[in-house]
């Protein structure tokens, strides 16, 4: 007499990829997972649980919020597939949260008359809280100029010139620019 003996291992080990792959503080983390099931044509649900540096959380969904992350910590997602109460292999996939560089944002009218001062508001904000240092340079349809000062006087302008405000921010690790014209009425 021939007897059969069958084992339950649970569901197999789900297809982990963890994204994006060089995250910031700017980024949440996004745990993608291949569909499994149970050989019925019936998907597995899925169970998520994040680290911190090797540390569980009480964070459970596919995907962490940036809000939650600082630059230098490690973050691990695992999961698993559960079928019929029982709890599938687990795949994990981690990931180290990098600088995020810092932000530039230049407001500007489009349009600036001769008659009043040619002027941008510039914003730098470096959403890891690094200190930033930044710079203005004016380019005068298309070449170099000596100003570096958001603000420069009316007397400068002249009606149908470009001007082209560019800044340069740098956080002693990355650097990000951003750029305005103005055409001069």
């Amino acid at each position: 007499m021939l007897t059969l003996l069958v084992l339950a291992c649970g569901p197999s080990k789900p297809q982990l990829t963890l994204s994006p792959p060089n995250p910031t503080t700017q980024n949440s983390l996004i745990a993608q997972v291949d569909t499994l099931d149970n050989g019925f044509d019936d998907d597995l649900p899925l169970e998520f649980l994040w680290l911190l540096e090797g540390e569980e959380t009480d964070q459970i969904g596919g995907t962490l919020s940036s809000a939650l992350t600082e630059r230098g910590q490690t973050w691990e997602v695992q999961v698993w597939a559960v079928d019929n109460g029982q709890a599938g292999r687990v795949a994990s996939d981690r990931t180290l949260i990098q600088n995020a560089p810092p932000l530039v944002a230049i407001a500007a009218a489009e349009e600036q008359s001769t008659d009043t001062p040619l002027s941008i508001l510039t914003t730098v904000t470096d959403p890891d809280g690094d200190e930033t240092n930044w710079t203005v340079t004016w380019l005068l349809d298309g070449q170099s100029t000596p100003f570096t000062e958001e603000i420069i006087d009316a007397e400068q302008t002249q009606a149908g010139q470009l001007w082209t405000a560019k800044v340069q921010a740098d956080d002693g690790q990355d650097e990000s620019a951003g750029q305005v014209v103005i055409r001069i009425y």
